[in-house]
């Protein structure tokens, strides 16, 4: 798999082993199919599915994945934008206007507006998702006010502790007497 965006006019991927060249007529073998060896954006992913858990933390694994939801490497490389602007979006514009026409100042704000954007979105998700907090000792996960109200229990059980050790021990005079 390369990785490359297929015409759409195509609908197979044909291994180089398998094809000959004639002059400028590439011979294909039997056996091929329609579909064959094409995976379509988003297929290694099923719809619905959780791709990374809360609370999960992040290795070279992870940042590959996020890696692979990158485009504009592949869009600028096979479409350069065209056609009609179909693969046209915000980085290859940034792109455009900095490196192709020049304007690096333009080029500079657009990417610290594009940066802000993120931002917002990562405030967003921060507010949305911190309700949640992931208890690393065990499985369990706990919302934060039932991690307050545990909090407090436990400050309240030191309290009490704290308390009876403090307290006068009252001894029974019964019993000492008997010593």
């Amino acid at each position: 798999m390369t990785g490359a965006v297929m015409p759409s006019c195509c609908d197979t991927v044909i291994m180089q082993e398998r094809a000959k060249t004639s002059g400028e007529q590439v011979i294909v073998g039997p056996g091929q199919e329609n579909a064959q060896n094409v995976r379509y954006a988003g297929a290694d992913i099923k719809a619905g599915a959780v791709v990374f858990a809360r609370g999960q933390l992040i290795r070279p694994a992870e940042l590959g994945m996020i890696a692979s939801f990158q485009v504009f490497t592949s869009a600028f490389l096979m479409t350069g934008g065209g056609p009609e602007y179909a693969t046209y979006f915000l980085v290859m514009y940034i792109y455009q206007e900095a490196f192709k026409m020049l304007h690096m100042g333009g080029g500079a704000a657009l990417a610290w507006i594009l940066f802000i954007i993120i931002l917002v979105i990562g405030v967003i998700n921060l507010f949305i998702t911190r309700n949640l907090v992931r208890d690393e000792g065990s499985r369990n996960t706990l919302t934060r006010s039932q991690m307050r109200a545990a909090r407090r229990a436990a400050r309240a059980a030191v309290a009490a502790d704290r308390v009876a050790a403090s307290a006068p021990r009252r001894t029974n005079e019964a019993s000492e007497v008997t010593r």
